[in-house]
């Protein structure tokens, strides 16, 4: 998939799907699938607008929920041929309809898919109907927002707040795939070995909107495999330890992760975090706790 900032030009003329996009959940989808379809009536491309930074936090909503490199990748598995971004900072003062004028003329965009509610450029004040000007109301496709099957409209605010909940099980009916986060398996201090549950551990992702503490069950992508898991998130209090981290049992797996890439996936929440007392304990806990996993696991596909 090409990545291109907002002002480089497509090899081809594009159809644009336009959204803040800080997480990639089911509406999302159906507007980049609308663009898509557009884009191969008009043999043109399609690409998704987004940021590279944090729109969210600039807007006082809390964090974003993927980050760009991470929405990235959710866009080019619904078939996205580009993403085009910009900072919030570079547009979020301009005319709205000096914004749509650029879409038209830098890419080329020669059509755009956007939800109902979208707005854009200074004060917000940007909307379909603007673009209908620019483009022409033939050019733009307006989709309905939504709805949870409760009447809620699915939406960004919506997820984050299911995401610093810990109902992960829930934010996963709204996202067009299981909630995750990846990183880089680092040394630790080994104590999950010699409690006979050793763990992979990655940096807490700190660009993003903050996963409730908890005992998760997952599904660890390693070494181009995938695995069942549990996954602790937080701090540990039974050793003392208030700085919270992200550390994973992969179960049935054999080998070195260490400075390797994981991505974990985040299908049920098992349990809060507390203080056992002694390792003892939280042995017997985790023991416990792997049972309760492989139960949630086994109705699931990895």
């Amino acid at each position: 998939m090409l990545k291109l900032t907002l002002g480089q030009k497509l090899p081809r003329p594009a159809v644009v799907a336009l959204g803040f996009f800080d997480c990639v959940h089911i509406g999302h989808k159906a507007v980049i699938e609308r663009a898509k379809r557009m884009a191969e009536e008009q043999g043109a491309v399609c690409a998704v607008f987004t940021f590279s930074d944090d729109p969210a936090s600039a807007l006082g909503k809390g964090k974003q929920i993927y980050t760009p490199s991470e929405r990235a990748g959710l866009f080019e598995e619904l078939g996205a041929d580009a993403m085009v971004s910009c900072a919030f900072s570079d547009v979020r003062d301009m005319p709205a309809a000096e914004f749509a004028k650029l879409l038209k003329t830098s890419l080329p965009a020669v059509a755009v898919a956007a939800g109902e509610d979208y707005t854009f450029g200074a004060g917000g004040k940007g909307d379909t109907a603007l673009l209908a000007e620019v483009f022409g109301k033939a050019k733009v496709e307006t989709v309905p927002f939504v709805v949870t099957t409760g009447g809620t409209k699915v939406s960004s605010s919506l997820i984050r707040r299911l995401i610093s909940a810990g109902d992960v099980e829930a934010a996963n009916e709204l996202l067009t795939g299981r909630y995750f986060m990846t990183g880089r398996v680092l040394h630790a201090h080994g104590r999950g070995k010699r409690l006979g549950f050793p763990t992979a551990n990655i940096p807490l992702p700190g660009d993003r909107e903050p996963l409730a503490p908890g005992v998760y069950a997952t599904v660890v992508k390693a070494d181009g495999k995938r695995f069942g898991g549990m996954t602790n998130v937080g701090a540990r209090p039974t050793f003392g330890e208030t700085a919270p981290t992200v550390e994973s049992f992969v179960f049935d797996f054999s080998g070195d992760l260490y400075d390797k890439d994981i991505t974990l996936s985040f299908v049920g929440r098992l349990r809060d975090i507390r203080d056992f007392g002694s390792a003892a304990a939280l042995e017997r806990q985790l023991a416990a706790d792997e049972i309760a996993a492989r139960e949630l696991l086994g109705r699931t596909v990895l």
